[in-house]
């Protein structure tokens, strides 16, 4: 099996290029407690590359030993490097500077370094570490900036955000809420960002903003606004959406939610943002393409012991699965009662499956013109049918008529 290529980068060292030709730099930003789960974005990232590119690693660091670096290694491919870059006197010479809240750890301004660090390269993609990567990373490298400072997508949570941080992006970032991006998958253009005075600007913006909410986040769309190339949301599916439990074709722009909606059915990297991990709600969906590669990952046993809790954890899945997909079914049973005509349209035919693991069929529905089916564990349970006209509908349980609701013409 051919072996990765994996070394230290000295303190103050520039940083070169790891390969000469089709070279994909990629940044990751750890601490201790992400190891684990930085191991299994790392692995999707080299299951699904490609032998036509050379994809040239870099982890930036500060609390992680020589065992950590070792087991973050343990990938094997021939056309991969991995290196580590250790930030801890970068991160000491402004230890005053950073502030933190919430669940967040220093690592976020790592960020604020890469322009420097990485001096050398003409542009660079940063990923978060708790992602899955399914397509080939090279595909996101290779789009465009144009003279944009910046790709990256847009944080459609923001969109429906409380009014007072609504107002916070409007008049003191300067943009729409709709501009607003996510700062976890990131194209940037370190030939045309101004390198020498970039960390400064960053430091001296964290704190003009005055703490803010989202940390530098909120300083990347204070510096970057109108020099953004946006990508679409596949690039950086959040999955905390869809598991929210909310009605989002109500709460969110039509645009958006189609976008969203589009991005949902062929995500090219889900990201696990937010207070919800797949490691402890292995039940919510798109967990499994996570555990698909933690799986094969040296951390493996040590995220399922983690979050195991001694078999309490089969029957956290099994609580986790009746709460959300009965809240699940009874929404789309009322949305779909009050008469939503819209998937009915031309005659149109509209499916949908929820599975756990990716596999298990654990609901769903299909819809063609005035007849839809829904399914749970892939048995049709319940079946409503219309007249053409629209003004009688039937419903039918495990095939017996129920309920016949007539409309007269006055």
């Amino acid at each position: 099996m051919p072996s990765i290529t994996t070394s230290k980068i000295d303190m103050g060292q520039a940083i070169q290029p790891a390969f000469k030709v089709n070279n994909i730099p990629v940044v990751f930003a750890t601490d201790f407690n992400f190891i684990p789960y930085l191991g299994s974005a790392i692995q999707s990232l080299v299951e699904n590359s490609s032998l036509k590119n050379n994809y040239d690693i870099v982890i930036l660091y500060a609390d992680i030993n020589e065992q950590n670096i070792k087991q973050l290694a343990s990938t094997s491919k021939n056309n991969v490097s991995i290196r580590f870059y250790d930030m801890s006197k970068l991160m000491d010479g402004y230890k005053d500077k950073w502030y933190t809240r919430c669940n967040w750890s220093k690592a976020v301004y790592y960020r604020f370094f890469i322009p420097k660090i990485f001096s050398r390269y003409e542009k660079v993609l940063y990923l978060d570490a708790d992602i899955v990567i399914l397509c080939d990373i090279a595909e996101l490298y290779n789009i465009e900036l144009g003279d944009n400072l910046i790709g990256a997508v847009p944080d459609i949570p923001r969109q429906y955000h409380s009014d007072s941080y609504k107002n916070f992006i409007n008049n003191v970032i300067g943009i729409k809420c709709d501009q607003y991006f996510n700062n976890g998958i990131l194209s940037l253009n370190i030939a045309k960002i101004e390198r020498n005075n970039f960390l400064d600007t960053c430091i001296k913006t964290l704190s003009t903003l005055d703490n803010p909410a989202y940390l530098d986040q909120d300083v990347f769309n204070y510096i970057f606004k109108n020099r953004v190339k946006y990508f679409h949301n596949k690039y950086n599916f959040n999955w905390s959406l869809i598991n929210s439990g909310e009605d989002l074709d109500k709460i969110l722009p039509l645009e958006t939610y189609r976008r969203y909606r589009e991005a949902s059915k062929c995500p090219k990297i889900i990201h696990y943002a937010g207070s919800y991990k797949p490691w402890k709600q292995p039940w919510l969906r798109y967990s499994g393409y996570f555990w698909k590669y933690a799986c094969q990952t040296i951390f493996y046993k040590e995220i399922r012991d983690e979050n195991t809790q001694n078999g309490v954890f089969t029957i956290q899945i099994i609580i986790g699965l009746i709460k959300i997909y009965t809240q699940k079914l009874l929404s789309y049973f009322r949305k779909y009662m009050k008469g939503d005509k819209m998937a009915n349209q031309n005659n149109i035919k509209h499916s949908r499956t929820v599975k756990l693991f990716t596999f298990l069929p654990i609901y769903g529905w299909k819809e063609k013109g005035d007849k839809k089916t829904w399914k749970i564990l892939g048995i049709p349970v319940f079946k409503r049918c219309r007249k053409a006209n629209g003004n009688t509908t039937k419903y039918y349980f495990i095939g017996v008529p129920v309920i016949k609701v007539s409309k007269k013409m006055v």
